[in-house]
């Protein structure tokens, strides 16, 4: 007689599981066919994954913060978080400095003493959230925020936000 000891899995963190999950809806949207949808709805469907890949854009800015906060990049080899995005993410140095630029206005970064702060430009991360503008509208943004002069008044930044 042998004693067998079962040994249950690690469970899964409800992060990992969500985006298991989501590359599971994405392979069956891709399998999907669209000879049943109308033109009016093909149309729709274009708005709608839009919409979502900007929403998921605002994730993953989400999700570097978590990199950045656990000081992740260095554990990963990489001197830097923006090195890290380039080299992980396979991006180009301008892109990765687009969704940096973003994180820094849209994220909730952290204090000296390890507090939440707010979002630099709340309603451009609230738009960005819901998928309503994407990381070119932000850079557009940041931009004009930028040539603002720095005396103004924040009401006028809450303008270009």
């Amino acid at each position: 007689m042998s004693d067998s000891v079962t040994v249950d899995p690690p469970p899964v963190a409800v992060l990992v599981a969500k985006y298991r999950q989501l590359q599971d809806v994405l392979a069956d949207i891709a399998a999907a066919s669209a000879t049943d949808v109308d033109d009016v709805q093909v149309a729709e469907l274009v708005r709608v994954n839009e919409r979502v890949v900007r929403a998921l854009t605002f994730q993953g800015l989400k999700r570097l913060q978590e990199v950045n906060d656990r000081g992740l990049f260095r554990k990963a080899g990489h001197s830097t978080l923006h090195r890290f995005v380039m080299s992980e993410l396979r991006i180009s140095r301008g892109d990765a400095s687009s969704r940096l630029k973003a994180l820094d206005a849209a994220g909730e970064l952290l204090s000296m003493q390890g507090e939440a702060l707010p979002p630099k430009c709340p309603a451009a991360a609230e738009a960005l959230a819901e998928g309503v503008i994407g990381l070119a509208h932000m850079d557009v943004m940041l931009k004009v925020r930028d040539k603002i002069p720095h005396k103004s008044a924040p009401e006028v930044y809450d303008v270009v936000d």
